[in-house]
């Protein structure tokens, strides 16, 4: 997160702790020696680094594949037609890799 034009808080992108040069040194600084992964950080706990303040998430998949945006909105938007259609117990998105 970043302070955008108004000075608040704007989340840019979703990072991964280790892909951050020098992010869990300064988590470990902020919150002890044996705290490195933002999953071991304390509620509400962030990090300043660079100008940016990190804070932990829980992703979901909305936020991997955001219902707006193409290819996903097509996907997204069948889901939806499918609850209409059958119920929500009854539909599920299941991907494989293989």
């Amino acid at each position: 997160m970043a302070p955008g034009d108004d000075g608040e808080l704007v989340q840019h992108d979703i990072v991964w702790g280790s892909a951050t040069p020098g992010l869990d040194e300064a988590a470990a600084d902020a919150f002890g020696e044996d705290v490195y992964s933002p999953a071991e950080w304390p509620q509400g706990g962030e990090v300043h680094l660079d100008g940016a303040v990190y804070r932990p998430v829980i992703l979901t998949a909305r936020m991997l594949a955001p219902p707006a945006q193409a290819p996903w909105s097509r996907v997204w938007n069948a889901m939806r037609d499918l609850v209409d259609k059958h119920g929500d117990d009854n539909v599920r998105l299941v991907v494989w890799f293989g």
